[in-house]
């Protein structure tokens, strides 16, 4: 039955494998292009970067672009000083419920920004990958009471998908441990293991993180989870786990180009046509520059060698006894024929092709933008973005934010939860779902609230001409549910149904006794009034 299960894993892991051989070579390109750290590393054959041997890189516009890039989207889609994502309820909620969810909202993100949590930063690198190479795969694992991220290097993980798209196979053959590193990961696990030889020696352990086909005829595999994790090595299995969710969430810049390939193109390989042109481009503008500046002499008599012809180079026999050179320098004629407006110009392709410019508000700020036309501004670049968005949110942020709630109910992060959530979950059967909530949705959203006030706006000017009635048309109460939503304010902001009513209760009460008192005031004037006038009256008489 080990066997089996080792086997079966060592044949999604070929097959995983299989699939990276046709984009080692795309990766090694766009490395040697914008990210040095793994130039001549992505692929184990050092041979494979020979079309690069003796080729300098001139220009950084690329790699400069990818880390603005990174940054541009970390800031939009998780920005540490907001809350980006808010849990809802299918079908109505009532004000306990929701105000237990923006709880819930607080305590993710207390854990998710919590100390030696690494969010941020493998937050960054994970999109720093997406923008060279495509794809990123994050690891997010319950650590000390708390979640700890951490984002794989590129050959780390292998990747496989199944017709629907979604990756379901992550395979490892590259983790190499010592004996203090083997038991510091797998524990006493690792004891049957260890070499004892002072941790001179590695051994290489393979994983493989997969789906469980428990309900396969014949699968290995029984456990009563959807997902599993294998680690062996050689032919003898030190770790097997089952999971509820997988551990690890990968990814990708745009959806599969077809079922049979996981990976997809780059930011970076869009731009690196100009990215190559540029930097040839400047290399002979040096190399132009350089033959003006320090040319070859060609000396007086002496035999043609072409292995001379190169700046600054001596020629013997060029000077006369006097000192004097016996002919002119050979200099190339004419400008050079690439200009700073050209260069700047493929600096501004790569830009775009990263799409850099969607993340500049002000185009032209020069320019004295009204508030309205800073709006249309936003809105219309919020629309371009949120192409994007869209596959970011559905690919990592929600993943993420399940493994966050799920590892926070095991930790008993949230406490207890209130009767009314459970019964909800329970017995009514609502599901919880995750809404992305940032700055980008919010602007698209905009214009309900701009909506809103000039129809408050009509509405006041109706009433001025003597159509009173048109106010009471006006829900002004659903209009600020709406508004707070849409502006992301908490929902204990607002009263709930219950105090608003009970509020007005209080108010008719206070009112009422208001109104009795000033009755028995007047009651009280009214015969203290008649007593003085039947006083008079009597003395009269």
């Amino acid at each position: 039955m080990l066997q089996d299960k080792i086997s079966y894993c060592e044949r999604l892991g070929k097959a995983a494998k299989d699939k990276q051989t046709y984009w080692k070579p795309h990766w090694e390109r766009v490395a040697f292009l914008c990210d040095p750290r793994y130039y001549g590393k992505v692929m184990s054959q050092p041979a494979i970067a020979q079309n690069y041997v003796g080729r300098y890189k001139y220009a950084d516009t690329l790699m400069i672009a990818c880390d603005r890039w990174a940054q541009a989207v970390a800031g939009l889609t998780t920005p540490e000083t907001e809350k980006w994502q808010k849990f809802t309820f299918v079908g109505d909620t009532n004000y306990e419920t929701a105000a237990w969810l923006d709880f819930l909202t607080d305590r993710v993100f207390a854990r998710r920004y919590a100390m030696g949590s690494n969010f941020s930063e493998a937050n960054y690198e994970a999109l720093k990958l997406l923008c060279v190479y495509g794809f990123a795969v994050m690891g997010i694992t319950r650590e000390n009471g708390g979640i700890k991220y951490k984002t794989y290097r590129l050959t780390d993980w292998a990747i496989d998908q199944d017709n629907s798209d979604q990756i379901n196979v992550f395979f490892n053959d590259t983790f190499e441990y010592n004996d203090a590193d083997l038991f510091k990961r797998f524990g006493e696990a690792a004891r049957p293991f260890l070499k004892y030889d002072e941790c001179k020696s590695r051994q290489k352990v393979k994983t493989l993180v997969g789906e469980n086909y428990y309900y396969i005829k014949g699968s290995p595999f029984k456990n009563r989870k959807r997902w599993f994790s294998l680690s062996w090595i050689d032919d003898k299995i030190i770790e097997e786990k089952f999971f509820d969710l997988c551990p690890l969430v990968c990814q990708r810049y745009e959806i599969s180009p077809n079922q049979n390939d996981p990976y997809s193109l780059s930011p970076a390989m869009y731009a690196s046509a100009a990215q190559q042109t540029l930097n040839d481009m400047i290399r002979m503008c040096l190399k132009a520059a350089n033959n003006k500046v320090s040319p070859v002499y060609l000396g007086y008599k002496d035999n043609i060698d072409l292995s001379r012809f190169r700046p600054d180079s001596y020629i013997p026999h060029a000077m006369t006894a006097e000192g004097r050179p016996v002919v002119q320098p050979m200099a190339l004629s004419g400008d050079i024929p690439f200009t700073t407006e050209w260069i700047n110009y493929f600096q501004q392709q790569i830009e775009k092709a990263l799409g850099l410019d969607l993340f500049v508000l002000f185009a032209n700020k020069e320019k004295t933008m009204t508030a309205t036309e800073i709006m249309q501004v936003a809105r219309e670049r919020a629309v371009l973005q949120n192409i994007f968005i869209s596959k970011r949110q559905s690919q990592f942020l929600e993943k993420e934010a399940e493994l966050n709630v799920y590892y926070g109910l095991q930790d008993n992060a949230f406490g207890d939860v209130p009767p009314e959530v459970l019964d909800m979950l329970q017995n009514k059967g609502v599901e919880m779902t995750i809404q992305y909530d940032n700055e980008i949705s919010r602007r698209m959203r905009m214009s309900e609230i701009e909506a809103n006030n000039l129809l408050i706006q009509t509405a006041g000017a109706l009433a001025n001409i003597g159509q009173q009635q048109v106010i009471d048309r006006i829900n002004g109460d659903d209009m600020l549910k709406d508004t707070r939503e849409i502006l992301g304010a908490r929902v204990q902001s607002l009263k709930s149904d219950e105090q608003v009513a009970q509020l007005a209760k209080a108010k008719q009460r206070q009112e009422n006794a208001q109104t009795q008192a000033a009755m028995a005031a007047e009651a009280a004037r009214l015969q203290l009034e008649t007593a003085k006038a039947g006083l008079t009256q009597e003395q009269l008489i």
